[in-house]
């Protein structure tokens, strides 16, 4: 079986990577199980599209996590170099590449997190899963209501 989408290459662009410890208060409800840390979080994509190639992609992922008082605060981003097989349809493209491709772009940001924050006295933190279709919808959503506004 052909693959729909192959990833052919990744790199990180940036991989900025900080632990705020508490304070004595918040550590103290942290040990008594009282405080559950709480994080404002971003996904981010753009997608370009090979001008030499129709079926070449690239894909940029970016995920930002702010810790409301104190946690993990993350802005990482990573590129993929996406390839459909030839004969695939423009508009088969344009969807996987956002979905499939944010997927597992996000997938491999998981595991780098996990990884390099490993080594940190907190031990590792690990990117929640999310529904990337729901994730892509709502930033499509949000692309097109900004472009309408400027519009006016």
């Amino acid at each position: 079986m052909e693959p729909v989408v192959n990833l052919d290459s990744f790199v990180m662009l940036r991989s900025s990577i900080e632990m705020f410890p508490p304070d004595e208060e918040a550590l103290k409800s942290a040990f008594d199980n009282k405080v559950q840390l709480k994080y404002n979080s971003s996904i981010s994509y753009s997608v370009g599209k090979n001008q030499d190639n129709e079926y070449n992609y690239k894909l940029t992922l970016g995920v930002k996590v702010i810790p409301d008082t104190f946690g993990w605060n993350i802005d990482v981003e990573i590129v993929g170099i996406f390839s459909f097989p030839p004969g695939t349809a423009l508009n088969d493209m344009e969807g996987i590449i956002r979905v499939n491709g944010c997927t597992i772009l996000y997938g491999l940001l998981r595991g780098h997190l996990a990884s390099v924050t490993g080594a940190f006295p907190s031990g590792p933190y690990v990117l929640p899963t999310v529904n990337m279709l729901e994730v892509v919808k709502r930033i499509e959503e949000s692309r097109k209501k900004d472009s309408e506004e400027n519009e006016l």
